[in-house]
């Protein structure tokens, strides 16, 4: 599955675990330190009383302003209301993450400089303090080749900072946005040979801008926030994952019956593309010509996970590969098929499946039916679900397009979209992969 296996050196002095990480300035209204597995809130705002929420259960009523607890979980979400004369004056929501949950292993082989930064980036979750009136996004540091970290919101590039955090005020109460950390480095001049000396062997005449941007990977960091209004209503609730579990009962379990399906696919966006190696008598390879779509049955891969917490307790695989047609010319107007890919490089691996807690992780390998030379299509990602939260990570190649959505009987979540950008890019399944992680 993995394209590269040597080993190479960038100097970065980090370490994937961050025992002590604090942060807050004097226009921040919660200080959030996290020390030994344990976080402690202090609210920077004056009031004559406080309530904290922990997944939707009060955990504190009292005149403190301070609140410390374990961190048990990948991702803990809370949410203070602080008072005055009795009143609810604001609500704010605030994220936590446990960086020392690592990623389950693999199937591919681990150990260079590129498999620690990718474990780095898919071990890496935001911390958010949410209110009304602002975003603020905190990090640890993160290996990027200039320093330079770029922010997104909702797929457009809204910043850069070479902080490890990031405010955004321009929300509004009861909006749900995306906000994305994106990460870019270079392969070592021994790897950037190593890419090379594949697409030599494969008689592909790559233009040196193709070939540069090839020798790049990158990572993203992403989390779907709420804005909370400041309401009782608010204060007591999750926007984002309530209407998901519904009728979630008063012991935090979920409903008897409620089904999720978590649906992968890659597919290729244009009408056609150039086959990437000239001698094997193909000209073309048919494309699916769209682009993103929750719900489509054009692609050249699925994989479907249905997930039920409750009768039956169960995660379900179900695979599907597209058959693949070459082309004469660029139009496709006559197709013809050079035959299906085996489904049975697409497996699924089940770590935890309870009522309260389901994990799993997919992996992906499936080639073009041409000739064994060909590069398969590689991806993987580790799924966590819980009543309150979901998190994934993974990694994953850089052509085709890929796209990732939970489905549930009242609507979806996007959780990562990659799209190529021009039809060359396709030459970049000879490259390396792109890592990435999200949580809601």
């Amino acid at each position: 599955m993995k394209k590269f296996l040597g080993g190479f050196a960038l100097v970065m002095g980090l370490s994937i675990v961050l025992p002590i990480t604090s942060y807050a300035d004097s226009n921040e209204s919660v200080k959030i330190e996290k020390k030994n597995g344990k976080v402690t809130f202090d609210v920077q705002e004056k009031g004559d009383s406080y309530k904290f929420y922990k997944d939707n259960v009060l955990v504190y009523e009292g005149n403190s302003n301070s609140y410390k607890a374990n961190i048990d979980s990948e991702v803990e979400k809370y949410k203070v209301g602080i008072y005055n004369n009795n009143e609810l004056d604001k609500v704010i929501a605030l994220k936590v993450s446990d960086r020392k949950s690592l990623s389950k292993t693999k199937s591919f082989s681990v150990g260079n400089q590129e498999d620690f930064v990718n474990k780095t980036v898919q071990n890496t979750k935001l911390d958010t303090v949410v209110e009304e009136g602002s975003v603020t996004l905190n990090w640890p540091e993160i290996p990027d080749e200039d320093k330079v970290y770029e922010i997104f919101k909702d797929d457009e590039k809204i910043g850069e900072t070479t902080e490890l955090k990031f405010v955004d005020k321009n929300i509004q109460p009861g909006n749900e946005y995306t906000y994305t950390v994106q990460v870019e480095n270079k392969l070592s001049p021994e790897a950037q040979k190593e890419v090379e000396a594949k697409a030599d062997a494969q008689n592909l005449n790559i233009p040196s801008q193709e070939m540069e941007e090839i020798q790049t990977y990158d990572g993203t960091i992403a989390t779907l926030v709420a804005i909370p209004e400041n309401t009782e209503e608010s204060l007591k609730n999750d926007a984002i994952m309530d209407p998901i579990v519904e009728s979630k009962s008063q012991q935090g379990f979920l409903p008897d019956s409620n089904e999720f399906s978590f649906n992968y696919r890659t597919f290729i966006p244009y009408v056609s593309v150039k086959n990437p190696n000239p001698i094997s008598g193909t000209q073309y390879l048919k494309g699916d010509n769209r682009s993103f779509a929750v719900y489509s049955d054009k692609y050249r891969t699925e994989s479907a996970v249905y997930a039920m917490f409750k009768n039956p307790t169960a995660l379900t695989l179900y695979k599907d590969v597209k058959e693949s047609f070459s082309c004469s010319t660029s139009t496709c107007s006559s197709p013809k098929s050079i035959g299906t890919a085996s489904d049975s490089g697409i497996t699924i691996s089940k770590y935890n499946v309870t009522s309260t807690r389901l994990s799993w992780s997919v992996n992906h390998a499936v080639r073009i039916p041409l000739a064994s030379y060909y590069p398969k299509i590689d991806y993987y990602y580790l799924a966590i679900m819980t009543p309150s939260s979901f998190s994934a990570s993974g990694e994953l190649d850089k052509a085709p397009n890929h796209e990732f959505y939970m489905t549930y009987p009242t609507g979806y979540k996007t959780i990562k979209k990659h799209a190529v950008t021009s039809p060359t890019d396709f030459l970049k399944l000879f490259g390396i992969q792109t890592s990435w992680s999200f949580d809601m």
